[in-house]
């Protein structure tokens, strides 16, 4: 019975214990759980259930313990006064080491205390730049930098340094506005618009665009354009009273004009005036004056010039009267310069040199174009040239056919050699008269025909060697003269086509002729022997391929130009004994 009593008392302890502990009152169950082990020490279930209840007995102390602490901390905290809360702790943890909460607690107040003393740092440094700014703003700034030192990238000392540096730029830059401000109004009380403007140019870019310097300097260009109006009308009334007092009243209404338009100034309009009425005034003598000047310049330029030159000075100032001049000018120009050529041409036709007579003609051409006096008097020189160029020949057949009839062939062809050169400007029937000649000379000298082609030869009379080779020399260096000329004049107008003069010695016959674009150049039917002329020719370098007296061919580059027409070749002279015995 006694047994059972206790068993009772045990379970019912232990049931008393496990609704304590489920309602965690700790304390209460361990009471009965201690009660339950003095009836039972070795029951297992009491032993499990009083080591759980003391463990949660001790847990609840300790948490309690712990709130107690952490509340008394937060109350610190609260007001901020994080050494105290630090002290509070460290005291606590002295207890509870392991504490994780408390670690955590720790870790948290150091880092708030770490903000509140850079909170502390950023305010009081704020405070005090502040005040010595206006005073001494780098001050200012350096207390920024050493506060940034102890709490790097706070935003609220990064933003108040950007701000003061921003307001002392501002001071330095409206000191610096100041000083080129200055500047501009000394150069404007001395009249030196331009330094003026340069000065504000300069202040534009140093210190930006600002209502002072703009303002300014668009007053200062507004006053630099009066200025230049002023200097520029009154240089122009100068100009135009200097013009008009030496009489030229159209040059000054051609100053005066656009000047007006550009200024609207009544003086100038008043000038203007003056001028034009002039100018209306002169009209009626200028027309009179022009029509007896052309008038008389159908008979006699000279003299027509001579009338221009006697009006007056504002009257030979007009534009009109100054081209009526110019032109009778060049017509005097011209008339001398055909007067000359004609009496060139009448002293070279009186030297039988037929070809430099039209050359002197030519040359004027050339220089002044075409004109009615000019062809009249090439017409009038070919007129004389050619019963010039007859006689030559009837002189040199009569010496011919003497010679023939002396049987002396050679002093015949001799003879005919001589007005070769002018053969062109003979009449047809002269022509065909000398060529038969030739023909009947170099036969009966024994010359030996020329295979492929009809021409007949021209005997030029032999020469020592060193006229030859002098004679070379100089077609040489004229040749070269003539390149060098070419080539090296800088940008020379295109010249109007001229002729080339073929000459062989002995004789020769024109193959082919090659132009400076690698054409060949017609040859005139026929007869394709030395001399020959090719006329309308292109100026440049020629290549002409000679067939000599032996059949043998000679190539010879020849410049053409408005100087130069000459291109001959030399062969093998021709040894005469051997030509009069037929051996050649």
């Amino acid at each position: 019975m006694e047994r059972k009593a206790k068993e009772g008392k045990l379970q019912e302890l232990l049931a008393s214990a496990r609704e304590e502990y489920t309602s965690r009152r700790y304390t209460d169950a361990v009471k009965r759980l201690h009660a339950a082990a003095e009836i039972d020490p070795a029951h297992p279930e009491v032993q499990k259930l009083l080591h759980e209840a003391t463990t949660r007995q001790e847990e609840e102390r300790r948490r309690i313990l712990i709130d107690q602490m952490v509340g008394e901390i937060q109350e610190s905290i609260y007001r901020e006064d994080y050494e105290r809360a630090l002290n509070q702790i460290n005291r606590a943890l002295e207890k509870l080491p392991t504490e994780a909460s408390l670690l955590r607690l720790k870790s948290e107040t150091e880092k708030k205390n770490r903000d509140f003393q850079a909170r502390q740092i950023v305010q009081t440094t704020l405070q005090q730049a502040q005040k010595v700014f206006a005073e001494a703003p780098l001050d200012a700034i350096a207390l920024i930098d050493h506060a940034l030192e102890q709490v790097p990238g706070d935003e609220n000392l990064v933003q108040f340094k950007s701000m003061l540096e921003f307001q002392l730029r501002q001071i330095k830059k409206e000191e610096l506005q100041a000083q080129y401000l200055k500047r501009a109004h000394s150069a404007i009380d001395s009249g030196d618009f331009d330094e003026a403007i340069r000065t504000l140019e300069s202040g534009l870019i140093e210190c930006g665009e600002t209502q002072e310097l703009t303002s300014l300097l668009d007053f200062v260009r507004q006053e630099q354009q009066t200025h230049l109006r002023q200097r520029q009308t009154s240089a122009v009334r100068e100009e135009a009273q200097t013009l008009m007092r030496n009489g030229q009243y159209e040059a000054a209404v051609q100053k005066l004009e656009p000047a007006v338009a550009a200024t609207n100034d009544a003086g100038l309009k008043a000038i203007l005036d003056e001028a034009r009425r002039t100018l209306r005034e002169a009209a009626q003598r200028v027309e009179s004056v022009t029509a007896r000047t052309r008038a008389l310049a159908e008979t006699d330029l000279r003299g027509a010039l001579q009338l221009l030159d006697s009006q007056p000075q504002e009257i030979q100032a007009l534009s009109q009267i100054a081209a009526l001049r110019q032109e009778l000018a060049r017509k005097i120009e011209v008339e001398s310069a055909i007067q000359n050529a004609v009496a060139r041409s009448d002293e070279a036709l009186a030297k039988n040199d037929l070809h430099g007579g039209m050359d002197a003609l030519e040359s004027v051409r050339r220089a002044y174009g075409e004109s009615p006096v000019l062809m009249q008097a090439i017409a009038a020189y070919e007129s004389k040239r050619r019963p010039a160029a007859n006689a030559l020949f009837a002189t040199a057949i009569e010496g011919a056919r003497k010679a023939l009839l002396r049987n002396e062939a050679t002093a015949a062809l001799e003879e005919l050699r001589r007005p070769a050169n002018a053969l062109e400007f003979a009449d047809a029937q002269v022509q065909a008269d000398w060529k038969r000649l030739v023909e009947e000379a170099t036969k009966a000298a024994g010359v030996k025909s020329r295979t492929g082609t009809d021409s007949l030869p021209i005997i030029v009379q032999a020469k020592p060697r060193t006229g030859l080779y002098v004679a070379i020399g100089l077609v040489a260096a004229a040749v070269i003269a003539g390149v060098l000329f070419l080539v090296l004049r800088p940008g020379a107008p295109a010249q109007p086509p001229t002729y080339m003069q073929l000459n062989g010695t002995p004789w020769a016959t024109i193959s082919r002729v090659i132009d400076p674009t690698g054409k060949s150049v017609p040859l005139p039917a026929g007869d394709q022997s030395t001399p020959m002329r090719l006329d309308g020719l292109e100026p440049g370098s020629y290549k002409v391929v000679f067939q000599g007296p032996d059949n043998s061919q000679q190539t010879q580059n020849c410049v053409l130009s408005a100087e130069q027409h000459l291109c001959t070749v030399t062969f093998t002279q021709p040894d005469i004994q051997q030509l009069i015995g037929g051996q050649q």
